[in-house]
């Protein structure tokens, strides 16, 4: 990373913004805090000072109950239990969890929704994936707003640490079309197991005090009034901000 860095002005725009496309070309194989790595790298580099997340709510222009009524597309995660799927003797697999991501845009904040598109379908046991189908290409415009958002449902409000993952996993692929992710929007019911889950994946909670646009950012809000809350991505396992 530093030596393709090296060869590029810094403070030319145009230049970061190819670094780092190209970064996330070669880290579409890497793990997935290594992919994290690059939506930091990203937050800093390929979003205007204008498009970062908000160190407050009450520095935005988004509504808290109007997060969707605001955004430019939605990506939303429903999870299902798939009983009978890889259901053998002494299957290391079941039950296996499904969650299916689908994609929603509109061609601005005063216009209807488009049609629910499959984006893509995870697969799940004990809250590690183990499977993933890619049915097309994200469609999100660059510097739109959006939202990612978990569907209530019986599966869901026990299968909050599936649900974390896929949602954290599209982070990438949002950040790399230089799209905004806004908000990550829970069921009431999972709120008490957030924390914990996001922490396994090395988000966890601050105190936004100085408004840092160096670091990537996770603003988690519940569906119904009632939780709201910060989250920074530590490559250090334990570091919290505050």
């Amino acid at each position: 990373m530093q030596s393709a860095l090296a060869g590029k002005q810094l403070n030319n725009p145009s230049a970061i913004t190819n670094v780092v496309k190209l970064l996330f070309c070669e880290a579409k194989a890497l793990s997935y805090a290594a992919r994290l790595l690059f939506c930091a790298a990203a937050a800093v580099f390929i979003l205007p000072s204008s498009a970062q997340p908000p160190p407050s709510s009450d520095t935005t222009h988004f509504n808290n109950e109007k997060y969707e009524e605001s955004a430019d597309w939605r990506l939303t995660l429903q999870a299902r239990e798939i009983k009978d799927y890889l259901n053998f003797k002494r299957s290391p697999l079941t039950p296996v969890v499904c969650v299916t991501v689908k994609s929603q845009v509109r061609d601005n904040n005063d216009q209807p929704w488009k049609e629910k598109r499959t984006y893509e379908t995870f697969w799940y046991h004990n809250g590690s994936p183990f499977g993933l189908r890619r049915f097309e290409k994200l469609s999100l415009k660059e510097d739109t707003h959006g939202v990612i958002k978990i569907e209530p449902g019986p599966v869901a409000q026990h299968q909050t640490k599936a649900l974390i993952n896929a949602a954290l996993r599209l982070l990438p692929d949002i950040y790399h079309l230089q799209a905004i992710p806004v908000v990550l929007m829970l069921p009431h019911e999972m709120c008490h197991s957030v924390e914990s889950d996001l922490s396994v994946m090395r988000f966890y909670k601050a105190k936004i005090t100085t408004g840092d646009a160096s670091a990537l950012i996770l603003h988690v809000v519940s569906t119904q009034p009632g939780y709201d809350r910060y989250f920074y991505y530590s490559v250090r396992s334990g570091e919290i901000l505050e």
